[in-house]
């Protein structure tokens, strides 16, 4: 079976969210930490 990958990319005020399902999620954060997106809802 082949592997799909799909990335999503989320712009907010906070920062950038960007997530890459292959298996492997990668977020990077920029002007704000971890906790702070994880206890945020930016709609």
């Amino acid at each position: 079976m082949e592997d799909t990958i799909y990335k999503m990319f989320y712009d907010a005020p906070i920062g950038k969210m960007i997530i890459v399902s292959n298996g492997v999620s990668l977020i990077e954060i920029d002007h704000v930490n971890h906790e702070e997106l994880m206890t945020s809802n930016p709609d």
